[in-house]
C-alpha cells in the first residue's frame, strides 16, 4: 500500500488489475484505512504504455472504435481524493482538503465550540498526536453522473422547507460533525461554531432535499473539482458507500485469433497509413506497396483490413462469429482458444436427445473493458463508450484486462426447441413479460433487448441452473463462474447456445477443473442433477405460482433459492428466468423444455 507520486499530482494506491474495470473503475469511490479516493480519469494514467501493457483484440477495437486496450498500471492506480470534507475524531472540526494532497490531512483545529467541548484542542497538541482526519459519509450526485461534496455549510444554517440558495450565511462558518451514540439520521448534528446554528441529517436523503442547488457538473475524478455549468438537474444525497452511486460500464468479449496473425498484426501496425487518405486509389497503392514489402497477397490484406473496418455493431451478429468458433471452426488454434468437439456418439441418449453440440473450452481468453459508468442508475447505452466520462480528452485506447481460464460449451438442438416455443400455452406464459420489458424500455428511453423471446427464457434459465450444480461438482464457486448465451432465431443467424465459462485465473489459465465436467462420463448425470435440482424451490409454492418478481418483476419462477446466481456472472442482472421453462409444472409438463422427460425420471 505504498503511496507513489503522480507527476500529475495525483495519488495512486495499488489494486488487482480486475478491480480497475470494476468494481474500482474510473470515477467509482474507494475506500482505504482512515481515507476515501476516487479512481482518478485516463488523463491522469501513464502517457508511456510499454508494449506489454497494451492489450489487442481487432474485433472488440472495431466494435469500440479504439486503436487497442491498455492494462490498469501495476505500480498503483491513479486517484484523487475524495469526499474533499472530513473531520476529526477527537475534536468533530471540519476541514476541506485537496483533490491532490500527497498526504493524509491531521488535525490542526484552534477554535473549541460554545457551551461544552472541553476537550483538548488539536492545534496545541504535538503532530504526531494529531489525528487523521476521517472522510465524511454523505455525498451529493445526479443522474447525469456528476459528483460533489455535500453542501455542508448551506445545511448547517437551513431549515426544514427552506431552498438551500435562499440559506442566509454567516462570515467565515466553522462546522462541527457531531453524533451521538443512537442511530439514524437524526442523530448526526452540523454546527456552525461562528453563529451556533446547527441542523441534523433527517431527512438529507430525501428527494427535493437539495432543492435550489442545482448541479453545476463537477466532474472530480477528472480533476476538475468546479464544475462549468454544463447540468441543472438536481442533485441528491447518497451515503459513500451506496450500491447505486456507481454503475461500471464494461463490456466482455471472447478472444478470437486471427487465422493468420502475422498479417493481422502488419495489418493492426500499418492501419493508420493505409487508411491516412480519403483517396482510393492511395489506398491501393499503399496496399500494393505493403504486399510487396512483406510478401503476402494483396487480397489477404483486404480481407483482413476489411474484416477490421466492417464489424457489425449489432449484438447478434459479433456473437455469431463466437458461436460459431466454439463449435470448431477454430479448432485448434495456437494461444488464445482452444476447443474440442466431443463426439455425440459417445453421450448418452438423454444428453443426445436435447444438444446437437458440445465442446469441451480447454483455453479461452477474455477481453474486458470499461467503456464509461453511470451513477444513481444503470446506463441507457451499455455498449455505447463514455470518451467525455473517462477522460477529459479522447483517448484512442481504452482500459481492460486479459484474463484466461475454461469453459464447456453447449449447443441446444433447433429443431426441439423451435417445436417447445412454438406451443400456444409457452408463447401465452412470456408474451406478457416481453411486451412489459419493451414498454419498460422504451418510458425510460433505455436499449430493447435483442432477441428476448421463449427461447431465451430456456437457455437463460438453463445456463443458471448448470452454474449453480457445477459449483458443487468442479470446485469452482458460483461466482467464479460465468455465462454466455447465444440466441437468436433469424433464418441466416440462428444461434442456441451457451457458454459456461470461468476466467478468473492468470496468464498459464485455470486447472481444468469446469471443463472436464463436459465428458461423456459425467455429461449426462450432471445433466440429470441439474434437472432434478430445479424441480423443487425452498420457496414453494410461492415461487412457482409467481407471475412476476425480480427486478422489474421480469422473473417468474426463479428466486435466490432455486435460480438466481452472483450478478457477476449472469449477464442479464439475474432477468428472464423461469424454472418452468426447463422442467414445466406438475399439471402442465409441457411447459418445461425438459418437462416430459424429467416426469418420465422422476416415475
Amino acid at each position: 500500500m505504498a503511496k507513489k507520486r503522480n507527476v500529475k499530482g495525483s495519488v495512486s494506491r495499488k489494486v488487482r488489475s480486475t478491480q480497475a474495470i470494476t468494481p474500482f473503475g474510473v470515477g467509482a469511490i474507494c475506500d482505504f484505512p482512515q481515507e476515501s479516493l476516487m479512481t482518478a480519469g485516463l488523463n491522469f494514467w501513464p502517457n508511456d504504455v510499454n508494449d506489454e501493457d497494451k492489450i489487442f483484440d481487432d474485433r472488440l477495437s472495431s466494435l469500440l472504435d479504439c486503436s487497442y486496450f491498455v492494462k490498469p498500471p501495476v505500480k498503483g492506480l491513479p486517484m484523487v481524493r475524495f469526499p474533499l470534507w472530513t473531520y476529526c475524531p477527537r475534536c468533530k472540526r471540519m476541514e476541506k482538503t485537496r483533490w491532490n494532497d500527497q498526504v493524509r490531512p491531521t488535525c490542526k483545529n484552534d477554535v473549541k465550540l460554545s457551551r461544552g467541548g472541553d476537550w483538548k484542542l488539536c492545534g496545541t497538541l504535538e503532530a504526531w498526536q494529531r489525528k487523521i482526519m476521517i472522510p465524511v459519509r454523505f455525498v451529493a450526485a445526479c443522474e447525469n453522473s456528476h459528483i460533489s461534496d455535500f453542501p455542508w455549510v448551506e445545511w448547517a444554517h437551513s431549515r426544514p422547507g427552506v431552498k438551500l440558495n435562499n440559506v442566509q450565511l454567516c462570515d467565515n462558518p466553522v462546522l462541527f460533525y457531531l453524533s451521538g451514540k443512537k442511530a439514524g439520521l437524526g442523530n448526526i448534528r452540523i454546527k456552525c461554531a461562528t453563529c451556533g446554528s446547527f441542523r441534523t441529517m433527517d431527512g438529507s436523503c430525501s428527494k427535493n432535499a437539495l432543492e435550489g442547488l442545482a448541479c453545476n457538473g463537477e466532474k472530480p475524478w477528472l480533476g476538475a473539482v468546479e464544475g462549468k455549468g454544463e447540468c441543472e438537474l438536481n442533485k441528491r444525497t447518497y451515503q459513500r458507500g451506496a450500491t447505486n452511486l456507481y454503475f461500471s460500464k464494461s463490456i466482455s468479449s471472447i478472444l478470437i485469433p486471427p487465422l493468420n496473425a502475422k498479417v493481422a498484426q502488419i495489418i493492426r501496425d500499418k492501419k493508420a497509413w493505409i487508411l491516412g487518405e480519403d483517396d482510393a486509389q492511395v489506398k491501393e497503392k499503399r496496399l500494393a506497396m505493403l504486399s510487396e514489402m512483406e510478401g503476402i497477397p494483396v487480397q489477404e490484406l483486404k480481407r483482413v483490413l476489411n474484416d477490421n473496418q466492417n464489424a457489425d455493431k449489432s449484438e447478434t451478429n459479433y456473437r455469431l462469429k463466437e458461436y460459431n468458433s466454439l463449435q470448431g471452426e477454430h479448432q485448434k488454434v495456437e494461444g488464445d482458444l482452444f476447443c474440442l468437439p466431443q463426439p455425440m456418439a459417445s453421450y448418452g441418449d438423454f444428453a443426445k436427445r436435447f444438444f446437437s453440440s458440445i465442446s469441451v473450452v480447454e483455453k479461452l481468453a477474455v477481453t474486458r473493458a470499461l467503456i464509461g459508468f453511470s451513477r444513481a442508475k444503470p446506463a441507457n447505452n451499455p455498449t455505447e463508450v463514455d470518451h467525455k466520462t473517462l477522460s477529459t480528452n479522447k483517448k484512442n485506447w481504452l482500459p481492460a484486462v486479459r484474463i484466461y481460464g475454461e469453459g464447456i460449451f453447449l449447443k441446444i438442438d433447433q429443431e426441439r426447441l423451435e417445436l417447445w416455443s412454438q406451443q400456444d400455452s409457452v408463447k401465452e406464459r412470456y408474451r406478457k413479460m416481453i411486451e412489459s420489458h419493451h414498454a419498460d424500455c422504451v418510458r425510460r428511453e433505455r436499449d430493447i433487448k435483442e432477441n428476448l423471446s421463449c427461447e431465451f427464457f430456456a437457455l437463460h434459465t438453463l445456463a443458471h441452473a448448470l452454474i449453480r450444480r457445477l459449483s458443487f461438482e468442479c470446485g469452482y464457486g458460483s461466482s467464479s463462474l460465468r455465462e454466455r448465451i447465444y440466441c437468436c432465431d433469424e433464418n441466416d443467424k440462428e444461434m442456441a447456445g451457451i457458454l459456461i465459462y470461468t476466467a478468473a485465473g492468470d496468464a498459464d489459465g485455470t486447472m481444468g477443473g469446469l471443463a472436464s465436467q463436459a465428458d461423456a462420463s459425467r455429461f449426462e448425470q450432471l445433466l440429470r442433477n441439474t434437472l432434478l435440482d430445479t424441480l423443487a424451490c425452498s420457496n414453494d409454492p410461492l415461487c412457482l405460482a409467481s407471475t412476476g418478481q425480480g427486478i422489474g418483476s421480469l422473473n417468474k419462477a426463479a428466486c435466490y433459492a432455486c435460480a438466481l446466481i452472483p450478478e457477476t456472472g449472469c449477464e442479464e442482472g439475474n432477468r428472464f428466468l423461469d424454472r418452468v421453462a426447463l422442467v414445466g409444472t406438475p399439471a402442465s409438463p409441457e411447459l418445461g423444455l425438459f418437462g416430459r422427460e424429467v416426469a418420465e425420471m422422476m416415475e
